[in-house]
């Protein structure tokens, strides 16, 4: 569905082993901005990136996967029925690689730059500091974009990458209306 790629975009992004918070977070806020009408951008990956299609998904609108792989060669394989179900929302894949190429780690900073470049905004929902999040967090700072950052307990380590965003100037996000 190329139109939803025309739609205001906000893009979701953290850990891939997030924790359960984490994860809730990141589909509860993906559900109520889509139930919005704003389309979610995220990568396809394990974590919060699949929370956030969920999310999108659980309320049958459109989401955007932008692929660090070629369509032929989805990743992760486990992640299949999601990416099948966000063609049934009415969502897009996207991709810059040819259809058979497989994943490889060097792949996937770049797809980062689109996930940002495709949003007006970009939400990081737990990160590690040396993390693609952080990646994707710079990428949209660089493309002029909102960074916006959802706390997180300070015990957990996952809570230093939005927590150095804010205090780099990132938006403090608590809940999705904001």
């Amino acid at each position: 569905n190329l139109e939803c790629l025309s739609r205001v975009c906000l893009g979701m992004v953290g850990a891939r082993r997030c924790s359960h918070y984490g994860r809730q977070l990141g589909f509860q806020f993906s559900k109520q901005i889509s139930e919005e009408g704003i389309t979610v951008v995220s990568g396809g990956a394990t974590g919060i990136d699949s929370a956030a299609h969920e999310g999108a998904n659980a309320v049958n609108r459109p989401n955007i996967a932008v692929m660090g792989t070629g369509f032929e060669k989805l990743y992760p394989k486990a992640n299949v029925r999601l990416f099948e179900n966000i063609l049934k929302a009415g969502g897009a894949w996207v991709s810059e690689y040819p259809l058979m190429t497989s994943a490889r780690p060097n792949l996937f900073p770049p797809r980062n730059r689109i996930i940002s470049g495709l949003s007006c905004a970009t939400v990081v929902v737990e990160a590690g500091i040396k993390s693609g999040t952080m990646i994707t967090a710079r990428l949209a700072a660089d493309q002029r974009r909102d960074v916006l950052a959802v706390p997180g307990a300070l015990a957990n380590p996952l809570s230093a990458g939005p927590h150095q965003l804010i205090r780099e100037g990132a938006m403090l996000v608590e809940n999705a209306d904001q």
